[in-house]
């Protein structure tokens, strides 16, 4: 047995040993961590030490009476044997409890009667293990599933039931047990089993409507089991018109769970709900009842409270059902029995003076015995199995929850039903209220009333001569009328129109793309009959948008054949079929209308990526093509011919209509049309390869063919590649391979990767397009097989329209979105050139349209710098190397400026032009930032290398100057913000004047520096600069960069 599957507990019951203490021990086989409100450890194992107590509170066992559990888990058989020879042979176990699982507990109770060691079993209802030939040591606190035969027994004797159908699951282990014992028990007791018929969960609806029609005609008592299928054949049964009370289907199950009575067996949350619920009121259920009254019942729900409460003593110390809100479970009381009967058994060995370990002795001890456990009175047969209790539920409640309507007692020889109140809450669906009869009064064929019977027969044979005298009278007068108006209709020609009556529109684009115009025009290849199919046009008539299709004329006068075609044509009234105007005729061409769908063609659509459609879309859309060609399939014109996915048209409702049917009637013995070879092969992409094979192929094509034209058109929808997508194939290479039919047929390529696709689509595709046209399906097996695996097209058709639109629109609003958000990261990328060019606040109102006028600031302070020995450093350079030295440097340069309150006007080779104090005036703070500026630059300067003259340092004078100015914008080409006045001269001056690495200020702006505060300058002396013909004196000031903010 693998150690790492087997779990050991050593639950000591009492720990402290008394003097003279009789010493037992009992192997616990259990299942934990699955199954907690059935039979798991962590909710049941408490029952055992709940019953110990309750054995000594009864006298039954003494104080000094010590009885350890060893606890092993076992969860298959092999891992069930391994444990059983673990307890027995090396821990000297006294007895084996369990396991719970019937397959676990057969291996086990093979060992344990060769070793004649008592077994008992408090969850195992196999027949398996009522061979007590084989299991001459097992007991069972839960007797067989089999037993339910009884109650049924019961059950028809109280009603006088001579006879029953049943319709069993063969794949349902519970059912199996079942139908044992209710065919053993029907037999003992002379029921007699009419009808007998099996099933596995998977059987279709067809059968199970084909059972209940032979049920229908033999049986009125019908034993259903079958938990997967009940709601479906309760269903099936009242369609089949045995919902009115002279029918009882009943139904066997296993124990009830807790929330049993809350449960509606019968919703499943779809339409058929309701039919469902009334169906219910027909069945009754039956099941091993958990408890037999009252007092029980409140003693069991007690005790269930408590399990788990106990289980936090000794020896379980588990918290698992406490934790995670569990109740005791509901098989737990079964194995309070169990232990209260072993301490029954152990009582009993002291009294007898019989070896507690007498596996046999136990068992003969355990056969007809009685006492009252935690489930009520409990009671074994003649081979140790218990006798259980059965509740007869019903469906009868307004809400459709179950109600207990009675109690089978089996604890007596002959099974009897205990009443509950005359069956309280209960009332039969009969006419009367009253059981219904197992068979009919006169029989099910009449056969015990058969004067009646005859004078029916009479009766019924006059009444249907009669009426079919009747019928076939009127049927002919109909015809008559019929024909009248045919003939009326056809010489009359209720289709044609006048050419007066129509407009032409000829800057409407028609189905919404040139592609749809190129494609739609396409006439029939030149080997088959075809017209010529002209261009689409869009027209008025009568105020409706209508599209025109022009053919060209042939005949003088229309054949009857296709006058009854046009008529046909006119009659076509489907969602999914594009409304056939009507047609009118010109001296040289025929001009047939039919309805202007604005989305365009399935294939525009399909072809277009900025549409996006999920898989409802696609998959409505190919429901609506199936659904409309089935009605033209079921309609006068028998086939479409010419389907492909540009004559599937979308409307503003995004519902699909299939169009230019019909067209046969016209272009039958028409010369084809002259157009170009990969063009008229392409416009057979989508023909069946039989028909290529016709030199002649019909007018209005087959059934077979217009299945394979929808494959086509599916894969199209499915992949969204185009039609036929191959690579180096051209169209006539296609038709070639498809016409031939190789051995590997030429079709669409399905192996390709899409995103959640349904792989049933595929499989539809492939059946569609088979070589053979006698293995297509027709459109109504697609339709049923689509409504079968798409789960989501067989919905209300506003709700698809709803969230057609919803879809629609919401594509609408991602797209503006998407759109608005390009426009504005273009917008953000324009302004940040344009800013980077002018200042905001003058670009802003450029942008608004408004005129920037020159403006004169009062005081702001101009910064002017100059590369020393840029000269020589150019002519040592490539022009390359000067513009790559200058952008690196500038580039530095600006984001230094970008940390300051400045804006950067030009700059002019290597000299740097920035103001502080405009556009954006600052006060006098000016002068502040443009210092703190200069001197960021030369900080930054120090470590500034030329890429090509590392070992060259890049020095640079700076001169700053405060006065008043005047800025405005110059120009409309390529505009520039630029600043005049002396007081950038005089920056000019002040730089050209000054040395390398130093910041040299005006007097005023020295003046103006001193009254922020913060900065040391030094003073270098007087020059005359001269401006605008008179001399300015200025102070000429050092900068010192030995100290933090020193100028």
């Amino acid at each position: 047995m693998d150690a790492k599957r087997l779990s050991v507990y050593v639950a000591f019951v009492w720990t402290v040993t008394l003097a003279n203490c009789r010493e037992y021990k009992v192997g616990n086989l259990i299942v934990e961590k699955c199954c907690y409100d059935s039979f798991a450890f962590e909710t049941s194992a408490s029952a055992i030490t709940i019953a110990l107590d309750k054995l000594k509170e009864d006298g039954v066992l003494q104080n000094n009476d010590n009885i350890s559990f060893i606890s092993m888990v076992a969860e298959l058989p092999s891992e069930s044997a391994g444990a059983a020879v673990d307890m027995v042979l090396n821990k000297q176990v006294d007895a084996i409890f369990g396991s719970p699982a019937s397959r676990i507990s057969i291996p086990v109770g093979h060992l344990t009667t060769f070793w004649n060691i008592p077994q008992i079993s408090w969850a195992s209802t196999s027949p398996e293990l009522t061979d007590k030939s084989t299991f001459k040591t097992y007991i069972r606190t839960l007797g067989p599933f089999t037993k339910i035969g009884i109650a049924f027994v019961g059950l028809f004797n109280r009603f006088d039931w001579k006879q029953a159908g049943l319709y069993m699951d063969t794949s349902n282990d519970i059912c199996n047990y079942a139908t044992q014992g209710i065919i053993g028990r029907f037999r003992d007791y002379n029921i007699t089993v009419v009808q007998y018929f099996q099933f596995v969960k998977t059987v279709s609806n067809e059968d199970i409507d084909r059972t209940l029609r032979l049920f229908k005609k033999s049986a009125r008592l019908i034993i259903i089991c079958s938990p997967e299928k009940l709601r479906d054949i309760m269903i099936a049964a009242c369609r089949a018109e045995m919902c009115n009370g002279d029918y009882v289907f009943m139904m066997p199950a296993a124990l009830p769970t807790d929330n049993f009575e809350k449960e509606l067996f019968w919703h499943a949350g779809n339409k058929d709900d309701e039919e469902a619920k009334n169906a219910f009121k027909y069945l009754l259920y039956i099941t091993i009842a958990r408890w037999p009254n009252e007092k029980i019942k409140n003693d069991v729900l007690s005790f269930q409270k408590d399990v788990p409460l106990r289980m936090l003593q000794q020896p379980w110390n588990n918290s698992f059902a406490l934790d995670n809100g569990y109740l005791g479970s509901r098989y737990a009381p079964y194995l309070y029995d169990a232990t209260y009967l072993y301490g029954l058994w152990i009582n009993h060995t002291i009294t007898h003076n019989i070896s507690v370990r007498d596996g046999i002795k136990m068992f003969e001890f355990a056969a007809n015995t009685t006492f009252v456990g935690m489930s009520g009175p409990v009671h074994f047969d003649e081979v140790a199995d218990r006798e259980p209790f059965y509740w007869f539920w019903h469906f009868s409640h307004p809400e459709g929850y179950p109600r207990i309507a009675a109690l089978a007692n089996t604890m007596s020889n002959g099974a009897e039903v205990i009443e509950t109140s005359n069956w309280e809450g209960f009332t039969w669906q009969t006419a009367n209220g009253m059981p219904p009869k197992d068979i009919p009064i006169c029989g099910f064929a009449g056969e015990y009333c058969p004067q009646e019977r005859e004078e029916s027969t009479k009766l019924i044979i006059s009444v249907c001569t009669c009426m079919m005298i009747v019928i076939i009278l009127v049927m002919v007068i109909l015809y008559i009328i019929r024909r009248r108006q045919m003939e009326d209709n056809l010489i009359r020609m209720k289709w044609k129109i006048d050419i007066a009556d129509v407009e032409l529109k000829r800057s409407k684009q028609i189905f919404g793309s040139r592609m749809s115009n190129s494609t739609i025009s396409v006439g029939l290849n030149s080997n088959h009959s075809g017209a010529i199919l002209n261009t689409v046009k869009a027209g008025l008539y009568k105020g409706q948008t209508v599209a025109l299709r022009t053919v060209s004329k042939r005949y003088t006068t229309l054949p009857r054949s296709s006058l009854i075609g046009l008529n046909a044509m006119r009659d076509m009234s489907h969602d999914n079929v594009n409304k056939f105007i009507g047609a009118c005729e010109t001296p040289t061409d025929f001009c047939v209308l039919f309805g202007y769908c604005s989305k365009g063609s399935l294939q525009d659509i399909l072809e277009n990526d900025e549409i996006q459609l999920d898989w409802l879309f696609r998959h409505s859309l190919m429901m609506d093509l199936v659904n409309g060609m089935a009605y033209i399939h079921s309609s006068k014109l028998v086939s479409h011919g010419r389907l492909k996915s540009t004559n599937c048209l979308v409307d503003n409702r995004w519902m699909l209509k299939i169009t230019d049917y019909g067209l046969g009637y016209l272009t039958a013995n028409i010369d084809p049309p002259d157009i170009e070879e990969n063009e008229r092969f392409k416009a057979l992409l989508w023909t069946a390869p039989e028909l290529l094979r016709l030199e002649k192929w019909p007018p209005h094509g087959s059934q077979s063919g217009d299945v394979y034209s929808f494959g086509i058109i599916l894969h199209e929808i499915v992949f969204r590649m185009g039609v036929f997508p191959r690579e180096h194939m051209i169209a006539r290479d296609i038709i070639d391979r498809v016409k031939i039919g190789e051995t590997m047929l030429c079709r669409p390529d399905t192996s390709i990767q899409v995103l959640d696709i349904n792989p049933a689509s595929i499989r539809l595709m492939e059946l569609c397009w088979m070589e053979n046209p006698n293995d297509r399906p027709p459109f109504s097996t697609i339709k049923t097989f689509m409504k079968s695996k798409f789960q989501d097209v067989d919905r209300n058709i506003v709700d698809v329209m709803i969230k057609r639109l919803e879809r629609y629109a919401n594509n609408l609003e991602e797209l503006v979105e998407q759109r608005t958000q390009e426009l504005l990261k273009e917008k953000k990328k324009t302004d940040t050139l344009l800013y980077r060019m002018l200042p905001p606040s003058v670009a802003d109102k450029l942008k608004c349209g408004e005129a920037v006028l020159p403006t004169l600031y009062e005081s702001v302070t101009v910064y002017f710098s100059d590369i020393v020995g840029f000269t020589t450093i150019a002519s040592m350079s490539t022009p390359f190397q000067v513009v790559s030295l200058l952008n690196d440097l500038y580039s530095l340069f600006d984001n230094i400026i970008d940390q300051f309150d400045a804006y950067k006007v030009e700059t002019i080779g290597d000299a740097y032009l920035v103001v502080s104090g405009l556009p954006n005036t600052n006060g006098d703070l000016h002068i502040k930032e443009i210092c703190d500026m200069s001197l960021e630059i030369i900080s930054c300067l120090m470590e500034f290398k030329i890429k090509h003259m590392e070992e060259r340092k890049l020095m640079v004078r700076i001169g700053i100057h405060t006065g008043p100015c005047c800025a405005g914008v110059v120009g409309h080409t390529m505009p520039r913000y630029c600043i005049f006045g002396d007081t950038v001269n005089t920056a000019s001056r002040m730089e050209s004047n000054g040395e390398s690495q130093r910041i040299h200020l005006s007097e005023k702006a020295q003046l103006a520096l001193l009254k922020c505060g913060g900065y040391e300058t030094k003073y270098r002396g007087e020059i005359n600069v001269k401006v605008k013909l008179y001399e300015l004196k200025l102070t000429v000031i050092e900068t010192t960069l030995n100290e933090d903010n020193a100028i």
